[in-house]
Parts: structure tokens; sequence; C-alpha cells
């Protein structure tokens, strides 16, 4: 059988050793047969099928190439980066399956204490994250040998953990502890976690966590601060912060030197370390659509300025004709819209509620249709195709994207800017009726979070597009609002709690042990969250002698492309194309 080209005949033997014992049988009088259906599988040596390896190399991926190689050598060799990947990630979701595999590959993957000391020489204790920084001044050193500057986005979000303390290693964990080696008596109910997204790249890398039970404004903003200064000494560039609406990060926003009041509105603050930058603030676009929605269906009636009435009545009716018909005219509306209650966190819920094609269907339903139930919606079609319009302005992710989706650029800066004054014109006007009935501006109630959030918002855009695209020698030739949404640390969240199969609430040793794994090399996708994968932002991909940290996370792009590197010289200079050769080029980006 170790001769090549060997096809055995009727009249081949082979020795009754290369099969197991159940594949024998025994007859009344004490004879031994083999039975029909054995198979040789005992050999002393490695079965080599050489004449289909270049076939069989072909079908297999890198991963189970390097594996079954690995099983045929039995020799200790030096495990590549995608086995590590492999190895890492499957350790990552589960130890035990872990186990389970590597005992049937024949110990061909890492041993579970080779991937502990890869994990040993990363410090992960509250406060500002060492490895993460020594990855960022690696990255920006090598981007400033090709002429590049950093620019990032910088975002803050809580993430609520198990309250529970236990013991473990010299130390009690689950206290409050916000780093510097002071632990406080109180046990922590969430991890308020800092991140940096790259507006002119795609990576991003949490750069800090604390351990909270509740944090102030004033405390809050001093850790903006500080991680601007941090930021600043090693050369990244942050243009913006971005959070939620929470009061506590409204006071954030004012300590730090910004304005959100409407009457007033300077949604920026000049950097700690260079007063000549500002640092523009957003209140996420997505937590924003979410609460518009929360105040459209709470209220029920919103009055324009010219008095014209927008309806929660007529998408409920909307949804009750397309029930009736068992027919959508064009849209995603059900149920789980209306009751929204019961998931009110699912940003898809209220991006399709607050969309183009709910406008259209209620727009036929009275035009063409004629039915008496949405006589005098025109008011509420308009609403819903404005603030559609700005959700996509505020959303672009795709280079190559078309209408409001596009990127904003010189040749579409009037377009994006004519949509978001618009909107900033519809949420000023908004009224409903107070408590004594007469109606009062929706911004001057306890309701105005998403006015004044997302007008803000619009203004910041367009002052970080003038600051990164308009500028002699700007780092960018567009702007991707995307690179600025909080999706990117919900995605993180997401991961974290995909640890162990799915834990949504995990105390602090496994949210601490999450956070390590997540920064080493890895293949982790997102989990069941809030929001979906819309990009292929990956964590920041830096190895050096020190550190071995943040490798890159190989997600799939779920609709579109995005190239490696956003920055201009990588793109097809899509204003100077044709209309026929934008084409090919839209369809190879939506695959």
């Amino acid at each position: 059988m170790k001769r090549q080209s060997w096809t055995p005949n009727k009249s081949s033997h082979l020795c009754s050793e290369h099969f197991e014992s159940h594949h024998f049988t025994t007859d009344s009088r004490g004879r031994t047969y083999l039975k029909d259906t054995a198979v040789p599988t005992i050999f002393s040596f490695s079965i080599l099928v050489k004449n289909n390896s270049q076939k069989e190399d072909a079908c297999l991926d890198d991963v189970p190439r390097e594996i079954f190689q690995r099983i045929q050598k039995k020799k200790k060799t030096v495990f590549s980066e995608n086995l590590k990947q492999f190895a890492t990630t499957l350790h990552f979701y589960s130890p035990k399956a872990y186990d389970y595999v590597r005992e049937k590959f024949l110990l061909a993957l890492p041993h579970p204490q080779t991937i502990r000391k890869w994990y040993s020489s990363i410090s992960t204790d509250p406060g500002f994250t060492v490895a993460s920084f020594t990855a960022l001044k690696s990255h920006v050193a090598e981007q400033k040998k090709v002429g590049k500057d950093t620019v990032c986005s910088l975002m803050l979000d809580e993430m609520y953990i198990h309250k529970q303390t236990e013991f473990g290693g010299d130390q009690i964990h689950g206290y409050v502890d916000i780093g510097g080696g002071e632990i406080e008596n109180v046990v922590a109910t969430q991890a308020l976690v800092l991140m940096v997204v790259a507006i002119n790249e795609s990576w991003k890398i949490p750069i800090a966590y604390f351990l909270i039970n509740s944090m102030t404004g004033s405390e809050r903003a001093s850790i903006i601060r500080e991680s601007l200064v941090r930021l600043h000494t090693i050369g990244v560039r942050v243009v913006s912060l971005t959070c939620d609406g929470p009061s506590q990060n409204l006071a954030m926003i004012r300590e730090l030197g910004a304005n959100l009041d409407i009457m007033d509105m300077r949604p920026y603050f000049l950097h700690p370390e260079d007063h000549t930058q500002k640092v523009h603030v957003l209140l996420d676009p997505c937590h924003m659509l979410k609460l518009l929605r929360n105040v459209f269906s709470t209220v029920e009636v919103l009055v324009r300025e010219d008095g014209q009435q927008i309806r929660w009545r007529y998408i409920e009716e909307l949804h009750k004709l397309q029930e009736k018909e068992g027919l959508r005219l064009g849209n995603k509306l059900k149920m789980a819209h209306i009751q929204w209650r019961n998931q009110k966190m699912k940003v898809n819920l209220a991006a399709q509620l607050f969309s183009r094609s709910v406008a259209d269907a209620l727009e036929y339903c009275e035009q063409e249709l004629k039915y008496p139930q949405f006589s005098g919606c025109s008011a509420t079609v308009h609403f819903l195709r404005t603030i559609d319009a700005a959700f996509d302005v505020l959303n672009s992710r795709n280079p190559l994207g078309k209408g409001h989706k596009a990127p904003i650029k010189p040749t579409t800066k009037h377009r994006a800017k004519g949509i978001l004054e618009k909107t900033e014109s519809l949420l000023r006007g908004l009224k409903m009726k107070g408590r004594d009935s007469t109606l009062v501006h929706v911004h001057s109630t306890q309701k105005k979070t998403p006015i004044y959030g997302f007008i803000a918002c619009g203004r910041s855009v367009m002052g970080i597009y003038e600051d990164l695209v308009e500028q002699p020698a700007a780092p960018c030739r567009y702007l991707l609002t995307y690179k600025l949404s909080q999706d990117h640390l919900e995605l993180f969240f997401s991961a974290i709690r995909a640890r162990g199969g799915y834990n949504n609430n995990p105390n602090v040793r496994q949210f601490r042990g999450a956070y390590k794994r997540l920064l080493v090399r890895h293949q982790v996708k997102k989990g069941t969250g809030n929001c979906l994968l819309r990009d292929n932002t990956t964590i920041l991909d830096s190895t050096t002698a020190t550190v071995n940290i943040a490798r890159r996370v190989d997600v799939e792009p779920v609709e579109v492309l995005v190239p490696e590197y956003d920055s201009s010289s990588y793109l097809p200079d899509i204003d100077n194309l044709s209309t026929r050769k934008q084409q090919p080029l839209t369809s190879q980006a939506s695959l």
C-alpha cells in the first residue's frame, strides 16, 4: 500500500493488523472472517495521496490545510497567523468545544496554556488600556512614514454588567474601579468603554474601560479630556465625540464647553491640547431616531409650524390595511413597528418606520386608492421622508453610494447640507399639546432630546466635513458619516456578550476576560445585538515586539464593500467617471 499508484485486485491480500476488532466476525466453528463492510484504518505509516494533492489543496482553506499537514507530519512547527486566529476565536466562543476539537484533530491545535500565554502579555486592568495606546502609537508612526495623518472619532457608552463580587487571583472583583489602584466599596453595575474609530481608514480599537455604578458629568468630562490629551500625545487627531443622550452625558458635554441649547447651539468644544482644533459633538443618530419614534408614538399628534398635523394614527391604519389584505405596499411595516415597546432598543424598527417606502404607501392610499382613513396624511408623508433623508445623510457608509446615501464630498455637499437644514427647520417648528391643551414647541418640553440631538448631528457633520475635506492639506477627500456612529461600540459590546456562547450580562471577570481576548488575534463576529454589521471596520491590526494585540477581525461585508483604506489615494476619482463607468463600479461595490 506504500507503493505509488497501487490499486488492489482480487488476489491482493492485506494483514489483519490493519483492521479494528469490530471489523471481524466468528462463525459457529470458531473461524474468523472479515466483514464485507470492513475498511482498513490502522497503519504505522502516513497515507499521502500525491496525485490528487493539488486538487485537495485547492479545495481546502488555509486553516484546514495547515491542520491536515500538522496531523500528517506530527512535527512541532510554528503556528501560522491564520491558525492562531482560528484557535483563539474557537477558544473565545467555548473552551470546552476547543478542547473537544483539539482532541479530535490529534492535538494539531495550540494547547490552551499556549493561548493563555498569548493573553498574558496584555494588562487590561480598569482604566486606560496601555496595550491599545502602544498599538496606536505604532500605527501612527507607520502612517507618518507614508505621509498620512491618523484621524479618528472618539465615542463612549456604557454596558450593563452582572452585579456580582467574586474572589479571583489576589483580589476581589466586582467593585467600582476607575483605575489608578483605587477601588471603592460599591458594587459596579456598568462598564463605561471608550473607543476610537478611524475616519480615513477602516479600523477601531477600545482605549479604556471603567467599572462604575454611577458617574457624574464632570467626572466623565475629566475622562474625555484625559483621553484627548493621551491621544494627542501619540499623534492621533480626534475630531468628534459621539455618545447617546442620558442626562449625565449632556452634563458632560456642557462641562467640556459645548452648548446644545437649541436657541444658542454650539455643538463643539476646543481641543484641550490644541485650541485651534474643534472637537464636534454628536448625539448618536441611531439613538436619536429611536427617541423620535418614541415621541411620535407617545404624543400621537405633532403639529408643524404651518399648522398641519402629523399623526401616528396613519401608521396604525396602514398596518391594519396591510394585515387585512394580506399584502404589503412595498414596505416592511409589521406589528413589531406598532408595538415597539417590546423591542424598543432595535434600531432597524425605527429606521423601517421612518422610511420612504412607508411614506409612499401612505401617499398611494390617499391619492390613488382614495381611502378616507388616510385623508390629510400629506404632512405625515413629508415628515417621514424628511427624517428618512436626514438619517441616510447621517449614516452614509459606502464611498460609491448614490443619492442620500452618498458620502459628503464637494459634489454632494450642497445637497447634504440642504437636507440637514430642511430637517432642522422642520424639527424646530414641531409642536405638541401641553398640560393645558395649548400648543408648545417640543424642544421646550422634556421630550426635546431627539430634536436638538438631530440638529446637533447635522451641524457637527457639516463642521467635520469642513475641517477634514475643505481645509488646505485636508486628510480626506470625502466623509463617510457612519464612521461617527456609535454602532462600532455596540458591535464591540455584542462581541463581548458572545464570549462562551452568549452572555447578556457578564460579570466583571467575564467582561475583563472578553475585553482582553478581543484585543488579541481573533475572528470574532458580532452576536445578537441592537444594531447590524454594516461595514468592514476592524479592530486595529498592530503587532510589535513587546505586545502582540489587536489582530484583524475577519468580518465579512454585509451590504457594501468598503476598501481597506478609505483615503483618497486608494479610490477611483468618481467625480470624473462617466455614467457608463460608474455603473460597474457601483455593482461591484454592492457584491
